[in-house]
């Protein structure tokens, strides 16, 4: 029995035949299987399911056809926090890990102004000024939207100021326009 569920309680019939059940156990074979199984148990919002799926040796930065690891999809649902913490704490899974744009976590979270996901990752080590494809990092993607807390956030975590970008700019460049408080919070540092 592991958090409440015992493996009896795993249907087949929930993954497509991905998982095949034994009495008292499950028997996943194959790295195709195993990680089609990890996204679909996080898909469905499962983590008993994902965990059990993980304790099979699922490679934990496998990404998806979408270049989506499991932790960048666990991010997108509503019980993502319970998720991540089992990925990042136990399983030890990459919060810098990029999808194929080059975005990270922290870029997409700093773009969005979800000051809550944003704080989570940095609190377990998100690298601040790691840049995407196009040189930005979760600072410029924070100016360009004006997320005046995100902003601070960042800067609290140690965010350089002066990153250029592969447009040469840095990103108070982003804020002149766009929101007046944030430019003259940004020239007071």
């Amino acid at each position: 029995k592991l958090l409440g569920l015992n493996e009896d309680n795993i249907s087949v019939s929930d993954y497509g035949g991905v998982l095949t059940s034994g009495m008292a156990n499950i028997n996943i074979t194959g790295e195709i299987q195993l990680n089609l199984a990890l996204f679909k148990a996080i898909s469905d919002e499962l983590p008993n399911k994902m965990l059990l799926i993980l304790q099979r040796g699922v490679y934990i930065e496998t990404k998806n056809d979408n270049g989506l690891t499991p932790l960048l999809l666990a991010f997108q649902k509503n019980c993502w926090q319970e998720l991540a913490d089992i990925l990042i704490h136990d399983y030890r899974a990459n919060v810098d890990a990029q999808n194929s744009q080059g975005l990270k976590l922290l870029h997409i979270y700093a773009q969005l102004g979800d000051i809550t996901k944003l704080n989570y990752l940095l609190d377990n080590f998100a690298e601040v000024d790691t840049p995407d494809n196009d040189g930005n990092t979760a600072l410029h993607h924070a100016a360009f939207k004006g997320h005046m807390e995100i902003v601070r956030s960042l800067i609290e975590y140690g965010a350089t100021l002066d990153v250029l970008n592969k447009d040469g700019k840095p990103p108070i460049f982003y804020v002149k326009e766009i929101n007046k408080s944030l430019l003259i919070y940004l020239q007071e540092q």
